[in-house]
């Protein structure tokens, strides 16, 4: 168990498939992950409903915690092509630009990324993302340079066949860590 935290980097996303068989099983499956580059920031905060049923003249008769997933923000210093067309919907024109429209319909994607540490150097994977749009904006030079930054906000939530919200996996457990950002792992229980 690592003692700190900290830098995120080796940031993948991989589109979501959803798939509803002849029987009516669910299923997911993911496309080969695709890097993120500049990633300077991630803040997922735990979405949590806490419920309280009082019976029996007893306040503490059932409380329970429901896990709603996590919604904050992925910021990066820069949004690739293959983000906007894979996670957005944005289309490329014969000219070869590329665009939105307000038509685009946002497909859902697994979030992959690592935090360093003093020994672990955590991988993470989040099942069933989705990205609302970010803000458009920058600020003139001036005597120094500040650099712009893409503030994604993002929901996370559970896989619809299985409810699994994340995973994660530490650098000693080699195989699958070597793997991690070539294909999103999926737990076998």
């Amino acid at each position: 168990m690592p003692k700190i935290f900290y830098g995120i980097t080796n940031v993948y996303y991989a589109v979501v498939t959803e798939t509803m068989g002849t029987g009516g099983e669910y299923t997911e499956t993911y496309a080969t992950p695709k890097r993120l580059i500049g990633a300077r920031s991630i803040s997922l905060t735990a979405q949590t409903e806490n419920v309280n049923f009082p019976a029996d003249n007893n306040p503490d008769y059932w409380r329970n915690s429901l896990n709603n997933g996590y919604e904050g923000t992925l910021t990066l210093a820069t949004l690739s092509d293959d983000f906007r067309k894979d996670v957005y919907g944005e289309q490329t024109d014969t000219n070869g630009l590329i665009g939105e429209s307000l038509t685009d319909q946002p497909k859902p994607f697994a979030l992959l990324f690592q935090f360093e540490d003093d020994e672990a150097a955590t991988r993470h994977v989040m099942y069933r993302c989705v990205a609302g749009r970010h803000d458009i904006s920058s600020e003139t030079r001036d005597t120094t340079i500040a650099p712009g930054e893409i503030a994604i906000p993002i929901t996370a939530g559970g896989r619809l066949s299985d409810h699994k919200v994340k995973w994660s996996c530490p650098a000693s457990q080699t195989t699958q860590y070597e793997a991690w950002n070539t294909a999103v792992y999926v737990p076998t229980l």
